[in-house]
Parts: C-alpha cells; structure tokens; sequence
C-alpha cells in the first residue's frame, strides 16, 4: 500500500524511482516505513539542470583526449553509465541530451571524415598452423564400401521394390 499511494500522489514519477521502490518492497516485505521507502526511492529530490552541466562536464574533462582523438566515433556511453551513479534521480534524457550538446559545442558540426566508415583493420592469421594429415586410405574408401549392415541408412520410399 505504501508504494502505490507514493505512485498516486505522483512522488514516484520516473523508472528509476519506480524501480527503486519495488526494490525496497522487496527487500522490507513486513513493517513498510513509508519515511524509508519515500527516502530510499528519491522522493522530493530534485537535480536542476546545473547539477546535469556541471556533472557532464565533469565526465567530458576527464575524456577530452580520447574525444578529441575519436571525435564523434566517441561512445558516451561510459560517461552515462558513471553519471545514473552520480546523480542517480536526474532524468537520463535530460542528462543524455546535455552530454551531446557539450561534445557538439566542443567537436563542431559533424565533418565527411566523421561521417565515413570505420575501415575494418584485417588481422594476420598466425604462420605456425599446423599441415593437414595425408588422407588415409580409410578417407578414400567409397562411401557405399565403408557402410556395415548396422550403419547401412534405411531405405527410402524410391529406393523401394514395388515386386
């Protein structure tokens, strides 16, 4: 009863507060706290928009080499993961929508060289492979030769004497 009137009262408004309610239910099953469980899932927390900048910006400095070497080949999805830890209550688009603004605002607009494939780099296969076995005279045997009447395959329907 506690979480759902948390939801109804709209306290709990995003997934991450929604599953972080359930996961207090689940771990305090008898003699829910209403006072814990609002404090355990984020309720009345607030992350302004300075917090997201500042947070981001945080994360872009400590990347600005590997950014600027691999442009907008960068992954920010690192820099996402470490930021739900950081400010766990911010809403992930609001946060996702920042970090691509400020590696905009540091790389420009996009350029032919980013827009181009990756060329896929082909890896040497080692020398040292060992050779293949002669065939032995067990290999050469036909096929019909090599079957016993155990192993011999069933006959099909055409194969079949209709006498």
């Amino acid at each position: 009863p506690c979480p759902t009137r948390s939801i109804l009262q709209h306290k709990v408004v995003s997934d991450t507060q929604l599953t972080a309610a359930l996961d207090y239910v689940k771990t305090h099953p008898v003699g829910l706290d209403l006072g814990v469980l609002e404090e355990s899932c984020g309720v009345g927390v607030v992350v302004t928009q300075e917090q997201i900048h500042a947070a981001v910006a945080s994360k872009i400095e400590k990347n600005i080499s590997q950014i600027r070497t691999q442009r907008y080949r960068f992954n920010p999805g690192p820099i996402m993961g470490m930021l739900r830890k950081e400010i766990k209550w911010a809403d992930g688009s609001l946060v996702k929508k920042e970090i691509d603004d400020q590696l905009a605002a540091i790389l420009g607009p996009k350029t032919v060289e980013d827009s181009k494939p990756l060329e896929k780099v082909k890896q040497k296969k080692p020398a040292n492979k060992p050779a293949k076995a002669s065939p032995t005279a067990a290999d050469q045997a036909p096929a019909e030769l090599s079957f016993s009447a155990s192993t011999r395959p069933a006959r099909t329907t055409q194969q079949r004497d209709t006498s």
